[in-house]
């Protein structure tokens, strides 16, 4: 796994020597991040569309990763599934 700091200079290295503007460089990051993420995720739920955000601070190394679920006020005949859907109880917290 890569630190931080090492992030920030392959980083650096990768703007430098490719001369692709930073913040092409971060989307496209994100993007990757996040399609690993809905393709990991479908594998288990064929039938849901995983949503996600990713946010990447490019001067620290950091990148932090949002699942986005479903807000329901009550489950459905145990059709309830934590891993997409949060009650709204729960989300008020």
């Amino acid at each position: 796994m890569i630190n931080a700091k090492e992030f920030v200079a392959a980083f650096a290295e990768l703007q430098e020597k490719t001369n692709i503007p930073a913040d092409v460089i971060i989307d496209a990051l994100k993007q990757s991040l996040i399609l690993a993420y809905q393709k990991k995720f479908q594998e288990k739920n064929a039938n849901i569309n995983a949503k996600a955000r990713v946010d990447v601070d490019e001067t620290n190394g950091s990148i932090r990763f949002y699942a986005q679920k479903d807000v329901i006020d009550k489950p459905d005949d145990n059709s309830y599934d934590s891993s997409y859907e949060i009650l709204l109880s729960d989300a008020k917290k």
